[in-house]
């Protein structure tokens, strides 16, 4: 099983879409701990090929949330978690 560790960035987001955003939050986070590849997530390419982005929907919305993987350590570090829209071009920001 994966440790999960998130950013203040990734914290913030969830809380500030509320409690059952959290809740749904909460559910990915233990699933990814099983499986941190699961089929609605995928690895990133060029520049951003080391992140992986699981694809979910809440109240009507495409959300992404952004993370990393190190199988050496046993753990996942949530980056960001936000809607779909303009997602990718944020999450390139935060890495130039």
């Amino acid at each position: 099983m994966y440790q999960i560790f998130l950013t203040k960035n990734a914290a913030k987001e969830i809380k500030k879409q509320g409690k059952q955003f959290k809740t749904k939050a909460f559910e990915i986070l233990q699933n990814l701990a099983l499986d941190p590849t699961p089929p609605l997530a995928e690895r990133l390419t060029g520049e951003l090929d080391f992140i992986y982005s699981y694809h979910f929907s809440f109240a009507g919305t495409s959300f992404r949330l952004a993370y990393t993987i190190d199988k050496k350590n046993i753990s996942i570090t949530v980056i960001t978690v936000g809607p779909r829209e303009n997602f990718y071009k944020i999450l390139r920001q935060k890495f130039k």
